[in-house]
């Protein structure tokens, strides 16, 4: 859901309290309108589907929702590039470390070729569950610059994302945060 400065993130509702966390991790208050607009809208917007183009370029951002010191890695941001893997630590006074990683391109097209094929058995876009606190995730897959399609959800992997979730942290060295 954009919020009132256009950016992507998600809400929570607790009492009359809404909270707002961005995709920057960074924590706002809405205002009133906001607050309308969302108790009408509950759905993130997605982008086209489009099983035609191949995926050339997929991002996943990971975000701890629980309660957490700002010290403590709030949000990862997983890019799979051309021929680069970029991963961002965030925390509640921003960008913590990063690394890049070498991609083949036979690592790459089997990593597409494997989320292209767990996608295609998604029936939703919205994994989400009712929670308090946990994690939440989403992925957007595009190809050449165009949005194909934008999943989310909270707490609990997609169907067959411990696959994906293990053939990328084989490639990186190390477990990764997407899911």
């Amino acid at each position: 859901m954009r919020n009132q400065d256009g950016k992507w993130g998600f809400s929570m509702f607790m009492s009359e309290a809404i909270t707002e966390f961005g995709f920057d991790c960074k924590i706002r208050k809405l205002s009133p309108k906001t607050i309308q607009e969302l108790k009408g809208d509950t759905h993130m917007a997605r982008c086209e589907k489009d099983n035609r183009n191949p995926i050339t370029t997929c991002t996943f951002t990971w975000e701890d929702c629980g309660l957490s010191f700002v010290e403590d890695v709030l949000c990862v941001k997983t890019r799979i590039l051309h021929n680069e893997i970029q991963i961002r630590f965030y925390n509640g006074y921003g960008l913590m470390n990063g690394r890049i990683l070498p991609l083949s391109d036979q690592q790459r097209q089997e990593f597409f070729d494997l989320l292209g094929q767990c996608c295609n058995e998604w029936k939703t876009d919205d994994f989400s569950v009712d929670v308090c606190d946990g994690s939440r995730w989403q992925l957007k897959m595009c190809s050449k610059g165009k949005c194909l399609r934008t999943i989310e959800g909270t707490v609990e992997l997609p169907p067959r994302g411990q696959e994906i979730r293990d053939y990328l942290s084989k490639i990186i060295g190390d477990d990764c945060y997407i899911f």
